[in-house]
């Protein structure tokens, strides 16, 4: 598309048209790219959806180890929430990886292979492959289910508090 890229500096503001195309020597068709768009949004909107559960559990889990110690009449449960919303993270998100070299020593979880799914499909534009599309449904039944499990662990560790 046509494009106006405005650059604003000190009060200076330029302009200057700009125009994205696609590369000349790639020929796809417009239903390959919108394919390709497709499936690519599926899994945004799926990677985006399990990232903000898993977020609103680890905030939950940092709230439930603050508690622990600090209120003697629930100690069991507020134990038992960290165990189950740490199992529960741990199911769908790999967050022991500190070095380039975690991904030999750690278990890829199913949060990670869809990310991966997304860039191996944004590496041509191609229509997706049935095996990638199928793919695709494995691990979003993958995650739905890690989603569950993630808002059954929130919902213990909420009533835990």
């Amino acid at each position: 598309g046509e494009y106006t890229v405005v650059l604003d500096y000190h009060g200076e503001r330029l302009r200057a048209p700009l125009v994205v195309k696609l590369d000349p020597r790639l020929h796809p068709s417009a239903a390959d790219l919108q394919a390709r768009l497709a499936l690519q949004m599926r899994i945004h909107a799926a990677l985006n959806t399990l990232d903000a559960t898993i977020n609103r559990a680890i905030a939950l889990r940092q709230r439930v180890k603050a508690a622990i110690g600090k209120v003697p009449a629930n100690m069991q449960a507020l134990k038992q929430a960290r165990a189950a919303l740490d199992a529960a993270i741990a199911n769908v998100v790999q967050l022991k990886t500190r070095s380039s070299e975690g991904t030999l020593l750690f278990e890829t979880k199913v949060r990670s292979h869809l990310a991966y799914l997304a860039a191996e499909i944004d590496q041509a534009y191609v229509r997706p492959t049935p095996a990638e599309y199928a793919v695709f449904a494995y691990l979003n039944g993958k995650a739905r289910t890690g989603e569950q499990q993630l808002n059954s662990a929130i919902a213990a560790g909420t009533r835990a508090l």
